[in-house]
């Protein structure tokens, strides 16, 4: 979602909103304080696999609407308060199909409280041929919080007749409490671009994510964590590099597929939460 009146593809179009809201119950617990998930949002109940962060509340979101149709506009509320700690992913990747004219937007809109802990990990969106997206993610962060999240994307061709995607336009922002602007990510693909601006530019790689750690006093040691863990891993091609003000890291990789990009992704994910917790995560069944 984007940061209140900001427009999210054709401004006559009010998008879908789902929002969740996470707290800490007294116990230590984390839970879901507020879900509001009309169609073709769904969602699980919370579950609670993992030893730390204590009380982390897991929920997958869900579609009831195989994929994201052009026309679409969807935007998603994520808002965790003060010491409540939540991880937010997909049950599977979201398909987004042929626009043939029509544009499907996306937008996240994440809020962390002091003290919250959030992993918004979802899986990539899969771009059909001559699909035609926009995805913006606008987030608010405070000063102590931490933020695991992932933006990935892979292109298919389900008639594999190497045709691509028409569009893909993505944005994320991240913000202090204050609003000042920590760390901004911002590219567009089109199918008959050249070089920089066009699908030519992930250099015969179907995949393609940005994977941000921001923590608190976690600037390179973190990194270093990052640059490890990418040096094990076949098939990719990946640079980690330290955010300002030690804040955290920041992760862009291309994989040759989508078993590569899973596998990569994982693995980041069990680094940072192993650096952050010293304790490793349980794996996720999907």
């Amino acid at each position: 979602m984007n940061a209140p009146g900001a427009v999210i593809g054709d401004a006559a179009a009010a998008p879908i909103r789902a929002e969740l809201q996470f707290a800490q119950a007294p116990s230590g617990r984390s839970y879901l304080a507020r879900q509001y998930v009309p169609y073709p949002f769904h969602i699980t109940r919370p579950f609670y696999l993992d030893q730390a962060p204590a009380g982390l509340a897991t929920v997958y979101l869900q579609s009831a609407s195989g994929g994201a149709y052009r026309g679409d506009r969807l935007a998603l509320s994520v808002g965790v308060e003060a010491e409540a700690a939540a991880q937010v992913t997909t049950q599977a990747s979201t398909l987004v199909h042929a626009g043939r004219g029509g544009l499907v937007a996306l937008g996240q809109d994440l809020r962390l409280a002091p003290g919250a802990y959030l992993e918004y990990l979802p899986d990539p969106l899969i771009l059909m041929a001559e699909a035609d997206c926009e995805s913006r993610t606008e987030v608010h962060i405070a000063e102590d919080a931490v933020l695991l999240l992932c933006d990935s994307f892979l292109t298919h061709d389900p008639e594999g007749r190497g045709r691509l995607p028409s569009r893909f336009l993505s944005e994320l922002r991240i913000r202090t409490e204050g609003g000042r602007t920590l760390l901004l990510d911002r590219f567009r693909l089109q199918a008959e671009g050249r070089g920089a601006a066009g699908f030519t530019a992930l250099a015969g790689h179907a995949c393609h994510a940005s994977f941000a750690v921001l923590a608190p006093r976690q600037g390179p040691a973190l990194t270093e964590a990052l640059r490890r863990t990418l040096a094990e891993l076949p098939r990719v091609y990946a640079s980690a590099s330290a955010l300002a003000e030690e804040r955290g890291a920041w992760v862009r990789l291309l994989a040759t597929d989508g078993v590569a990009l899973s596998a990569a992704l994982t693995a980041l994910w069990q680094a940072a939460r192993s650096f952050l917790t010293g304790v490793a995560p349980e794996p996720r069944r999907k």
